[in-house]
């Protein structure tokens, strides 16, 4: 299992490696990074390839543990639920496609969206549009 925690003293890299821990205990198996900024917490799945996650600032939750940890715990199986995992124990079969909310030119190369959500390609025209006359 793949981890990462990352905090620039060492108080917030303590944070950091007690969110791993409460994200392990919730979601265990799944390669999670944390990194605890003055005020702000950023968890990633790294099986993702490309720098996406869930942010919180800690000062909408720093009166309590309980809820600091039940928010912790959402933001993480939200991004599971983006990316169409299951949440609980990771299965080394499941892969990350599409997640939803991430821009389509930072999806993973190998997932396209359907044609029907593509912007549609605009036909080459051989006429010229016909100008206003601001006469």
């Amino acid at each position: 299992m793949l981890i990462h925690v990352e905090g620039p003293t060492p108080a917030l890299l303590d944070d950091a490696k007690q969110i791993i821990h409460l994200l392990h205990t919730c979601y265990p198996g799944h390669p999670w990074s944390v990194r605890c900024e003055k005020g702000f917490v950023f968890i990633r799945h790294l099986d993702f390839p490309k720098n996406w996650g869930m942010g919180l600032r800690v000062s909408e939750v720093d009166h309590d543990a309980a809820v600091f940890k039940k928010k912790i715990t959402m933001l993480a199986g939200e991004w599971l639920e983006r990316a169409c995992m299951r949440r609980g124990r990771h299965d080394a079969e499941q892969e990350i496609g599409r997640v939803e909310g991430v821009p389509e030119k930072e999806q993973p190369v190998a997932v396209r969206a359907p044609a029907e959500m593509r912007p549609m390609e605009a036909e080459l025209r051989d006429t010229p549009r016909p100008q206003a006359n601001n006469g």
